[in-house]
């Protein structure tokens, strides 16, 4: 089975440091009531206060210095200032909780089995959880809710005739999926809006379960705006005929599709202005290079 390790800087340092320089001016202060601090906790907690205001100083004088210096491309300028000022270890850094909610569209045409549970579900999220630790986040699981579809608002005879797309779906010689733009109206539009999809991406992470996502795919975020993701429970991506992927495999690809939700792309053969790699994984592979199973 395919086996996918990031490196903990290569996963999700932009991501990771956008959220951390937000909130970080917030904690900046001990709590003065919250009792005694661990002689540790209070040097780890200086150690990212002094990364976080020598970063602040640092974004100001390029702004003073340079009126377009945000006008660079994030990961550019993120590249740079690591240069500069390099990401603190993980121990030093705060965790980040990302709330997570897990929804299993149970549908005789397109429908996942009861295969995924709320046991199985909680047993995947934790297994996913293993890559994104390497970078300080933690997805929360929120709630596993198990969707059906209204006969009235989406007829049978319509839900045939998506199953019937869905399958129809597949990879061009360039290897990308064709249809992206019905495909994503298929799905958005069609499905998940009979779930309310919007509203939900504002209240966190979502993850939907269907049967499939179409031919030689494994999941896709489908809307990063509102971080909302589709996972098919069988693939033939790397097997020879449509299969139930082992539960270890879809928490890979979850992990994978949430580094899309949180604006990560695919890293590999990417480089930065000064020739460096994207990705510095020291040998490693690393989790939005993406694979197959087997």
């Amino acid at each position: 089975q395919f086996c996918c390790i990031a490196s903990p800087m290569s996963l999700s340092t932009s991501a990771k440091q956008d959220r951390c320089h937000r909130d970080a001016t917030k904690s900046e202060t001990p709590n003065e009531g919250a009792g005694s601090v661990d002689t540790d906790d209070k040097y780890q907690n200086q150690h990212w206060i002094n990364y976080v205001r020598s970063v602040h100083s640092y974004r100001e004088e390029k702004l003073r210095s340079s009126p377009g210096y945000f006008s660079i491309p994030a990961e550019e300028r993120h590249h740079e200032q690591c240069q500069i000022h390099p990401f603190p270890p993980l121990r030093h850094t705060p965790v980040i909780v990302l709330p997570l909610r897990i929804n299993l569209i149970r549908n005789d045409f397109i429908g996942c089995s009861e295969s995924l549970n709320i046991d199985s579900v909680r047993d995947i999220v934790r297994q996913m959880n293993t890559y994104w630790e390497q970078a300080g986040i933690i997805w929360n699981l929120t709630e596993t809710a198990e969707l059906s579809f209204d006969d009235m608002n989406f007829p049978v005879a319509r839900q045939e005739e998506v199953r019937h797309f869905i399958h129809s779906l597949k990879r061009g010689p360039d290897g990308k999926m064709r249809n992206k733009k019905r495909r994503k109206g298929v799905f958005l539009d069609t499905i998940l809006s009979q779930f309310q999809y919007r509203e939900r991406g504002d209240e966190g992470y979502g993850v939907y379960f269907l049967d499939i996502t179409g031919h030689e795919s494994q999941g896709c975020c489908i809307s990063r705006e509102h971080h909302c993701v589709i996972m098919g429970e069988r693939s033939n991506k790397g097997y020879e005929r449509l299969t139930k992927r082992p539960f270890e495999c879809l928490a890979k690809t979850m992990a994978h599709e949430l580094g899309h939700a949180l604006g990560l792309g695919h890293p590999r053969g990417l480089t930065f202005r000064d020739g460096r790699k994207h990705c510095m994984t020291r040998g490693r592979r690393n989790l939005m290079e993406g694979g197959v199973d087997l």
